[in-house]
């Protein structure tokens, strides 16, 4: 009889920030072995300098605590790692997959497509002169302008129609 392995792919965020936490997701299609599978995630956080891929001992800044055990098809998402200023950069992962006896059914390959998040601090807000923005050029601020000039030139005239009328 031939046996059908299931087939692990997975899919991490895509970016994070320092403060929230970040995931990776195994996605498994085909049959599952009696007893499940036990999915660990690693994220290695990439060398700035470094032309290829880097997952070693040294890069590794997140494995699983609480590896997910995997009872049949689907999506089977990580624990959440929480993010610090120290994980600012790219983050690798790889997910390894082994069956109740511990033999490696699936593993992925480090900086496979899909399988890198960013961690980055996120740009401040800058005001853009929306709407209800001080000193904002938004279509509010427009408005409110146009009035006062309206209201000036109407000011102004009957202003000058007094003065036009006293002097005859």
């Amino acid at each position: 009889a031939r046996v059908v392995a299931p087939v692990v792919t997975t899919l991490a965020d895509a970016t994070a920030a320092p403060g929230g936490t970040v995931r990776d997701t195994a996605i498994i299609t085909g049959p599952v072995p009696a007893g499940g599978l036990r999915v660990e995630f690693r994220g290695y956080l990439q060398p700035p300098a470094a032309a290829a891929p880097v997952c070693t001992p040294e890069t590794l800044v997140f494995a699983s605590t609480a590896p997910v055990l995997a009872t049949g098809p689907g999506s089977w998402p990580s624990e959440a790692f929480p993010v610090s200023a120290e994980h600012l950069g790219t983050v690798l992962w790889v997910e390894t997959a082994t069956d109740v006896e511990g033999a490696i059914v699936a593993e992925g390959r480090c900086g496979a497509p899909g399988e890198t998040t960013t961690i980055a601090v996120p740009a401040p807000l800058a005001l853009t002169g929306s709407a209800g923005a001080p000193g904002g050029s938004g279509p509010l601020a427009a408005g409110a302008l146009a009035l006062l000039g309206g209201v000036l030139l109407a000011a102004s005239g009957i202003s000058g129609l007094r003065s036009r009328s006293r002097g005859r």
